[in-house]
């Protein structure tokens, strides 16, 4: 994880490791039968927070009910790694 994730508070840096977690198994599951190279080969590079939780500036409203949400840009190695239906 970031460096900037430490400053978030252990609740929510265990919440994000989960997600993160989640993530990285979806994706192993998602191209373990594929038959192309392309995405049998295939690998996450990174995994970005990024939007308030990244800033330190997310919401938690339990009176309003709302919740900042996290926002995580996964990057791949290869363009058709990003095809939704695929994935």
């Amino acid at each position: 994880m970031d460096d900037r994730a430490v400053n978030l508070p252990a609740a929510k840096r265990r919440e994000l490791a989960h997600v993160v977690e989640i993530i990285r198994e979806g994706f192993a599951r998602a191209i373990r039968h594929c038959t192309q190279p392309r995405y049998r080969n295939g690998h996450i590079l990174k995994i970005i927070l990024f939007g308030s939780y990244a800033r330190g500036d997310w919401v938690e409203d339990p009176v309003g009910r709302y919740f900042s949400d996290y926002d995580i840009l996964v990057v791949v190695d290869h363009d058709d790694l990003t095809d939704i239906p695929e994935f």
